[in-house]
């Protein structure tokens, strides 16, 4: 069963929202893989980098001074603080996305 269209006309954001641990990541990547015009979006966190992580593919590791600069002046949709780490989406990315008609999905924590 196909869920997502063909072709899409005008790009927008997919939200995907559950408890951690959920399989929202592997969700998105799925989608992104099986669709050229999906767009996996990259959070920004402050928590350590682990191994088989790569800054700009998993996450764009701040330390937590970056992340607070880079709140303050606008950059991210939304931020959380989860389990004493920082979490945010950038604005950016998603905008050229959905600017460029592209879907974007983005796995947020509930």
């Amino acid at each position: 069963m196909e869920i997502l269209p063909q072709k899409v006309v005008q790009g927008f954001v997919l939200a995907v929202s559950a408890p951690s641990g959920t399989g929202k990541t592997s969700l998105c990547d799925r989608l992104a893989d099986d669709h050229s015009f999906v767009t996996r979006s990259i959070s920004a966190t402050t928590r350590p980098k682990r191994d088989g992580e790569v800054n700009g593919r998993d996450y764009e590791f701040l330390t937590p001074e970056e992340f607070k600069r880079r709140e303050k002046a606008g950059d991210f949709l939304e931020t959380a603080q989860v389990f004493g780490r920082w979490y945010g989406t950038p604005k950016a990315p998603v905008e050229k996305a959905v600017k460029n008609g592209n879907i974007i999905v983005m796995d947020i924590d509930t």
